[in-house]
Protein backbone atom coordinates (compact mmCIF):
# COMPACT_ATOMS: atom_id res chain seq x y z
CA UNK A 1 0.00 0.00 0.00
CA UNK A 2 2.75 2.43 0.94
CA UNK A 3 4.65 1.65 -2.27
CA UNK A 4 1.61 2.45 -4.41
CA UNK A 5 0.74 5.55 -2.37
CA UNK A 6 4.32 6.85 -2.46
CA UNK A 7 4.39 6.40 -6.24
CA UNK A 8 1.14 8.37 -6.57
CA UNK A 9 1.93 10.95 -3.85
CA UNK A 10 5.73 11.14 -3.41
CA UNK A 11 5.56 14.46 -1.54
CA UNK A 12 3.58 12.87 1.25
CA UNK A 13 6.55 10.79 2.43
CA UNK A 14 9.79 11.72 4.19
CA UNK A 15 13.26 10.96 2.85
CA UNK A 16 13.73 7.73 4.83
CA UNK A 17 10.47 6.21 3.59
CA UNK A 18 11.40 7.07 0.01
CA UNK A 19 14.80 5.44 0.52
CA UNK A 20 13.70 2.18 2.16
CA UNK A 21 10.48 1.63 0.20
CA UNK A 22 6.90 0.76 1.09
CA UNK A 23 7.41 -2.66 2.69
CA UNK A 24 10.16 -1.43 5.00
CA UNK A 25 8.09 1.63 5.86
CA UNK A 26 5.35 -0.68 7.14
CA UNK A 27 7.88 -2.80 9.06
CA UNK A 28 9.35 0.34 10.64
CA UNK A 29 5.87 1.41 11.76
CA UNK A 30 5.38 -1.96 13.48
CA UNK A 31 8.81 -2.25 15.10
CA UNK A 32 9.75 1.31 16.07
CA UNK A 33 6.32 2.92 16.05
CA UNK A 34 2.93 1.61 17.11
CA UNK A 35 1.79 0.07 13.85
CA UNK A 36 0.57 3.33 12.30
CA UNK A 37 2.48 5.52 9.83
CA UNK A 38 1.49 9.19 9.69
CA UNK A 39 2.04 11.59 6.81
CA UNK A 40 1.61 15.12 8.23
CA UNK A 41 1.27 18.48 6.49
CA UNK A 42 0.12 17.13 3.14
CA UNK A 43 -2.40 18.53 0.69
CA UNK A 44 -5.38 16.24 0.05
CA UNK A 45 -8.29 17.60 -1.95
CA UNK A 46 -6.96 21.13 -1.52
CA UNK A 47 -6.86 20.85 2.26
CA UNK A 48 -3.83 20.61 4.55
CA UNK A 49 -4.12 17.50 6.69
CA UNK A 50 -2.39 14.59 8.42
CA UNK A 51 -3.39 11.03 7.69
CA UNK A 52 -2.34 7.73 9.18
CA UNK A 53 -2.11 4.25 7.69
CA UNK A 54 -2.46 1.11 9.83
CA UNK A 55 -3.13 -2.54 9.11
CA UNK A 56 -6.46 -3.94 10.23
CA UNK A 57 -4.62 -6.48 12.40
CA UNK A 58 -2.69 -3.77 14.29
CA UNK A 59 -5.84 -1.71 14.78
CA UNK A 60 -7.81 -4.69 16.10
CA UNK A 61 -4.98 -5.66 18.44
CA UNK A 62 -4.88 -2.23 20.08
CA UNK A 63 -8.67 -2.02 20.31
CA UNK A 64 -8.91 -5.44 21.90
CA UNK A 65 -5.88 -5.48 24.21
CA UNK A 66 -4.94 -1.80 24.69
CA UNK A 67 -1.45 -2.91 23.74
CA UNK A 68 -0.43 0.73 23.29
CA UNK A 69 -3.71 2.53 24.04
CA UNK A 70 -2.86 4.74 21.07
CA UNK A 71 -5.38 4.09 18.32
CA UNK A 72 -7.73 2.65 20.94
CA UNK A 73 -7.43 5.91 22.86
CA UNK A 74 -8.16 7.99 19.79
CA UNK A 75 -11.28 5.91 19.25
CA UNK A 76 -12.54 6.62 22.77
CA UNK A 77 -13.46 9.99 21.28
CA UNK A 78 -16.00 10.70 18.53
CA UNK A 79 -14.83 9.94 14.99
CA UNK A 80 -16.56 9.83 11.63
CA UNK A 81 -16.54 6.40 9.98
CA UNK A 82 -16.17 6.48 6.22
CA UNK A 83 -16.16 2.76 5.41
CA UNK A 84 -18.02 0.04 7.31
CA UNK A 85 -16.11 -2.98 8.60
CA UNK A 86 -18.11 -5.19 10.97
CA UNK A 87 -15.02 -6.72 12.57
CA UNK A 88 -13.62 -3.30 13.40
CA UNK A 89 -17.02 -2.03 14.57
CA UNK A 90 -17.34 -4.92 17.04
CA UNK A 91 -13.86 -4.23 18.38
CA UNK A 92 -14.68 -0.54 18.66
CA UNK A 93 -17.80 -1.32 20.72
CA UNK A 94 -15.74 -3.46 23.09
CA UNK A 95 -13.14 -0.68 23.29
CA UNK A 96 -15.82 1.87 24.25
CA UNK A 97 -17.18 -0.37 27.02
CA UNK A 98 -13.67 -0.89 28.38
CA UNK A 99 -13.12 2.87 28.41
CA UNK A 100 -16.43 3.51 30.18
CA UNK A 101 -15.73 0.87 32.85
CA UNK A 102 -12.17 2.12 33.38
CA UNK A 103 -13.47 5.67 33.83
CA UNK A 104 -16.12 4.51 36.33
CA UNK A 105 -13.44 2.72 38.33
CA UNK A 106 -11.34 5.89 38.47
CA UNK A 107 -14.19 8.25 39.37
CA UNK A 108 -15.36 8.97 42.94
CA UNK A 109 -18.70 7.77 44.28
CA UNK A 110 -20.55 10.83 42.97
CA UNK A 111 -19.78 12.48 39.64
CA UNK A 112 -21.30 14.46 36.80
CA UNK A 113 -21.60 13.50 33.15
CA UNK A 114 -18.92 16.04 32.25
CA UNK A 115 -16.54 14.48 34.79
CA UNK A 116 -17.24 11.05 33.33
CA UNK A 117 -16.48 12.19 29.79
CA UNK A 118 -13.35 14.00 30.96
CA UNK A 119 -12.13 10.80 32.61
CA UNK A 120 -12.81 8.77 29.46
CA UNK A 121 -11.12 11.23 27.11
CA UNK A 122 -8.07 11.55 29.37
CA UNK A 123 -7.36 7.80 29.61
CA UNK A 124 -5.00 7.84 26.64
CA UNK A 125 -3.16 10.97 27.82
CA UNK A 126 -2.09 9.57 31.19
CA UNK A 127 1.70 9.38 31.06
CA UNK A 128 1.97 10.93 27.57
CA UNK A 129 5.39 12.61 27.43
CA UNK A 130 4.00 15.35 25.17
CA UNK A 131 1.66 16.59 27.89
CA UNK A 132 4.67 17.90 29.83
CA UNK A 133 5.65 20.48 27.24
CA UNK A 134 4.06 20.06 23.82
CA UNK A 135 0.33 19.65 24.31
CA UNK A 136 -2.48 22.06 25.02
CA UNK A 137 -3.27 21.61 28.73
CA UNK A 138 -6.95 22.23 27.99
CA UNK A 139 -7.06 19.66 25.17
CA UNK A 140 -9.27 17.19 27.01
CA UNK A 141 -11.64 19.93 28.23
CA UNK A 142 -11.94 21.17 24.64
CA UNK A 143 -12.76 17.68 23.36
CA UNK A 144 -15.45 17.17 26.02
CA UNK A 145 -16.88 20.68 25.68
CA UNK A 146 -17.12 20.47 21.90
CA UNK A 147 -18.36 16.90 21.58
CA UNK A 148 -20.98 16.37 24.29
CA UNK A 149 -23.72 15.22 21.92
CA UNK A 150 -21.37 12.80 20.14
CA UNK A 151 -20.09 11.45 23.46
CA UNK A 152 -23.69 10.95 24.57
CA UNK A 153 -24.20 8.84 21.45
CA UNK A 154 -21.15 6.72 22.26
CA UNK A 155 -21.66 6.14 25.97
CA UNK A 156 -25.11 7.00 27.38
CA UNK A 157 -26.87 3.83 26.24
CA UNK A 158 -24.28 1.58 27.91
CA UNK A 159 -24.15 3.85 30.95
CA UNK A 160 -27.90 3.31 31.43
CA UNK A 161 -27.48 -0.36 30.51
CA UNK A 162 -24.90 -3.06 31.24
CA UNK A 163 -21.97 -0.94 32.42
CA UNK A 164 -24.17 1.27 34.57
CA UNK A 165 -25.67 -1.83 36.18
CA UNK A 166 -22.20 -3.17 36.90
CA UNK A 167 -21.33 0.10 38.65
CA UNK A 168 -24.59 0.14 40.63
CA UNK A 169 -25.35 3.50 39.04
CA UNK A 170 -28.22 5.67 40.27
CA UNK A 171 -29.12 9.32 39.83
CA UNK A 172 -28.18 10.97 43.12
CA UNK A 173 -29.49 14.49 42.59
CA UNK A 174 -30.12 16.57 39.49
CA UNK A 175 -27.31 15.85 37.02
CA UNK A 176 -25.15 14.03 39.57
CA UNK A 177 -24.78 10.25 39.42
CA UNK A 178 -23.81 7.90 42.23
CA UNK A 179 -22.11 4.50 41.96
CA UNK A 180 -21.47 1.66 44.40
CA UNK A 181 -17.87 2.66 45.01
CA UNK A 182 -17.44 0.52 48.12
CA UNK A 183 -18.97 -2.65 46.67
CA UNK A 184 -16.34 -5.28 45.90
CA UNK A 185 -18.72 -7.16 43.59
CA UNK A 186 -19.51 -3.97 41.66
CA UNK A 187 -15.82 -3.05 41.31
CA UNK A 188 -15.05 -6.60 40.21
CA UNK A 189 -17.76 -6.54 37.53
CA UNK A 190 -16.28 -3.33 36.10
CA UNK A 191 -12.78 -4.83 36.17
CA UNK A 192 -13.92 -7.80 34.07
CA UNK A 193 -14.65 -5.39 31.20
CA UNK A 194 -11.03 -4.22 31.03
CA UNK A 195 -8.67 -5.72 28.42
CA UNK A 196 -6.79 -8.87 29.44
CA UNK A 197 -3.39 -7.17 29.26
CA UNK A 198 -4.47 -4.45 31.69
CA UNK A 199 -5.86 -6.98 34.17
CA UNK A 200 -2.73 -9.10 33.81
CA UNK A 201 -0.45 -6.14 34.52
CA UNK A 202 -2.54 -5.13 37.53
CA UNK A 203 -2.33 -8.72 38.78
CA UNK A 204 1.42 -8.90 38.35
CA UNK A 205 1.98 -5.66 40.24
CA UNK A 206 -0.26 -6.83 43.07
CA UNK A 207 1.36 -10.30 43.16
CA UNK A 208 -1.88 -12.03 42.17
CA UNK A 209 -1.77 -15.09 39.95
CA UNK A 210 -3.85 -18.14 39.07
CA UNK A 211 -3.16 -21.46 40.67
CA UNK A 212 -2.29 -24.34 38.36
CA UNK A 213 -2.74 -22.27 35.20
CA UNK A 214 -1.24 -19.30 33.43
CA UNK A 215 -2.75 -15.88 33.86
CA UNK A 216 -3.65 -15.61 30.16
CA UNK A 217 -5.49 -18.95 30.12
CA UNK A 218 -7.30 -18.11 33.35
CA UNK A 219 -8.56 -14.78 32.06
CA UNK A 220 -10.26 -16.49 29.12
CA UNK A 221 -12.55 -18.38 31.49
CA UNK A 222 -15.44 -16.10 32.60
CA UNK A 223 -15.66 -17.56 36.12
CA UNK A 224 -11.90 -17.48 36.65
CA UNK A 225 -11.83 -13.95 35.27
CA UNK A 226 -14.51 -12.81 37.71
CA UNK A 227 -12.78 -14.57 40.61
CA UNK A 228 -9.51 -12.85 39.70
CA UNK A 229 -11.31 -9.49 39.41
CA UNK A 230 -12.83 -9.95 42.87
CA UNK A 231 -9.36 -10.52 44.31
CA UNK A 232 -8.15 -7.36 42.58
CA UNK A 233 -11.14 -5.36 43.82
CA UNK A 234 -10.42 -6.47 47.38
CA UNK A 235 -7.02 -4.82 47.07
CA UNK A 236 -7.47 -1.28 48.41
CA UNK A 237 -4.81 -0.13 45.94
CA UNK A 238 -6.58 -1.37 42.80
CA UNK A 239 -7.25 2.17 41.53
CA UNK A 240 -3.56 3.05 41.67
CA UNK A 241 -2.77 -0.26 39.98
CA UNK A 242 -5.12 0.66 37.14
CA UNK A 243 -3.68 4.15 36.81
CA UNK A 244 -0.14 2.74 36.70
CA UNK A 245 -1.09 0.13 34.08
CA UNK A 246 -2.58 2.81 31.83
CA UNK A 247 0.12 5.45 32.27
CA UNK A 248 2.99 2.99 31.75
CA UNK A 249 1.78 1.88 28.32
CA UNK A 250 0.85 5.42 27.24
CA UNK A 251 4.28 6.74 28.32
CA UNK A 252 6.14 4.13 26.28
CA UNK A 253 3.75 4.49 23.34
CA UNK A 254 4.14 8.28 23.17
CA UNK A 255 7.94 7.94 23.19
CA UNK A 256 7.94 5.29 20.45
CA UNK A 257 5.54 7.22 18.24
CA UNK A 258 7.56 10.44 18.65
CA UNK A 259 10.75 8.60 17.65
CA UNK A 260 9.01 6.99 14.71
CA UNK A 261 7.72 10.39 13.59
CA UNK A 262 11.19 11.93 13.57
CA UNK A 263 12.57 9.00 11.55
CA UNK A 264 9.83 8.84 8.93
CA UNK A 265 8.69 12.42 8.39
CA UNK A 266 12.14 13.98 8.37
CA UNK A 267 13.79 16.53 10.65
CA UNK A 268 12.18 19.51 8.93
CA UNK A 269 8.56 18.43 9.22
CA UNK A 270 9.11 16.94 12.68
CA UNK A 271 10.67 20.18 13.95
CA UNK A 272 7.83 22.26 12.51
CA UNK A 273 5.23 19.89 13.98
CA UNK A 274 6.89 20.07 17.41
CA UNK A 275 7.18 23.87 17.15
CA UNK A 276 3.46 24.18 16.42
CA UNK A 277 2.59 21.87 19.32
CA UNK A 278 4.75 23.82 21.77
CA UNK A 279 3.44 27.17 20.47
CA UNK A 280 -0.18 26.13 21.01
CA UNK A 281 0.66 24.68 24.42
CA UNK A 282 2.35 27.92 25.52
CA UNK A 283 -0.59 30.01 24.32
CA UNK A 284 -2.95 28.06 26.57
CA UNK A 285 -0.69 28.50 29.61
CA UNK A 286 -0.52 32.28 29.53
Amino acid sequence: WHAENAAANPRHYGGLSKLIGGKSTAILADTVGLGVHFNPYVQVGGQLCKYGVVSTASLLRDLDSWEHLYLAGRLHKPVKGLVKCHTVERAMSKNLRSALCAALLLLPEKFSKEELYYQICSLSYRGDIRMAFAEDKSKVENIVGGSERELDHLYLQDLHGVSGAKAGLVIAEGTIWSQAKNSVSSRAELLTSLPDSVLAEMGEKSSLSFRNSSLDIGLRNPMSRLSFAVRLAQNSDHINLLQDALSSRVRLASFRQALHGVLTTGLGKSSYYLFEKVRKALMTRR
